[in-house]
């Protein structure tokens, strides 16, 4: 199965640089389950495969003392440790940056697939899979994109009402969960952008 992404590049204005480190605590972690490393750039057109050998996104997400919100990270690229990421628990929904970008500057519209992918991709770009506090939800917000995320034909972002159906209501407990998580309510605190 090939599920195809249509996305646009996009401009993004910068807010501010990244968060402080504790000296006392390691600076990069390896996300578990997950083969991350630094690919700036790599994915080259705006489709997405499940095949584990094109699937494969890896990076060093840098261990946070303080979270950033969905605001925060779309207005600051530059500071993402990743520029791809995998929404889902089986490299079935894997973004590049750009795709990322337009995906959180894109209106929700009731739609608990964009709802949620609104707080996944900050909760993994704050380190949250690293958070024992909050990488529980992660993988369960991972497992329900895997489940929902795309539609039948394969297309990326499938329709959930986010309203009406126990699965959208389901995407936005998990949902409110990672969000509070990367506005510091849950977890740890928030991050100051000075």
């Amino acid at each position: 199965m090939r599920a195809v992404v249509l996305f646009s590049m996009l401009s993004i204005v910068a807010c501010g640089s990244g968060d402080s480190v504790d000296p006392g605590r390691p600076t990069d972690y390896q996300v578990p389950n997950k083969s991350y490393q630094w690919q700036p750039n790599s994915v080259a057109d705006s489709s997405v495969s499940d095949s584990s050998s094109d699937a494969a996104v890896s990076c060093i997400v840098p261990v946070r003392t303080c979270t950033y919100s969905l605001g925060w990270w779309e207005h600051n690229p530059a500071d993402w440790a990743c520029d791809t990421l995998d929404l889902s628990n089986n490299g079935s929904i894997v973004l590049d940056q750009s795709q990322m970008l337009t995906l959180l500057n894109m209106p929700s519209g009731g739609n608990a697939v964009i709802i949620l992918a609104h707080q996944i991709i900050p909760a993994l770009l704050n380190g949250g899979l690293n958070d024992a506090c909050i990488a529980s939800v992660i993988q369960q917000a991972e497992q329900w994109m895997t489940q929902y995320g795309t539609a039948t034909d394969g297309s990326f972002p499938a329709y959930v009402n986010i309203a009406s159906t126990p699965v959208g209501g389901l995407a936005h407990s998990l949902s409110n969960a990672l969000d509070n998580f990367n506005q510091g309510l849950s977890c740890v605190s928030h991050c100051n952008c000075n």
